[in-house]
């Protein structure tokens, strides 16, 4: 094999690999928390771009998350469901445009553009539910993590 053929598949590995841990490993940031009586909308920043990740930084973060903004995990019904945003252009008015809006700011720059990055849910039996556009995951009782069909 040629010896800049050898070296141009080296550097494109070490470039793709270079990429994948940049975007998996990055450390998130929170720019804000949202709650209403039945869900809490957290706004990020670098988010993690695997499901596998998004789910470890969640299971990693999640009391030091709750705590700091306050977030109360249940209400009468039962567990609340989080929704994770990308803040992406900022807090931006309603306009024409397919946003989500937040009541506890006020408008006009209130909104997000709807760049739903991943939702958790708890189910009735108490298993908790991870959905991202790539596909849906099972957190069960005893920790383990599968994925839905």
């Amino acid at each position: 094999m040629n010896n800049k053929i050898l070296a141009g598949l080296i550097l494109s590995a070490a470039l793709t690999g270079g990429l994948y841990y940049y975007v998996n490993f990055r450390k998130v940031y929170i720019i804000n928390v949202h709650q209403d009586h039945y869900s809490a909308s957290i706004i990020v920043d670098q988010f993690p771009y695997s499901d596998n990740k998004k789910i470890k930084w969640w299971l990693s973060n999640r009391q030091q998350i709750l705590e700091k903004y306050k977030i109360n995990p249940f209400n009468e019904n039962g567990a609340i469901s989080y929704y994770f945003y990308e803040i992406g252009e900022g807090y931006q008015p309603l306009e024409q445009q397919d946003r989500i809006c937040f009541d506890d700011m006020q408008p006009p720059a209130n909104c997000l553009d709807k760049n739903l990055l991943m939702k958790i849910q708890r189910t009735r039996g108490n298993n908790v539910i991870f959905s991202s556009d790539s596909g849906s995951y099972l957190l069960d009782k005893d920790n383990k993590i599968s994925k839905l069909h």
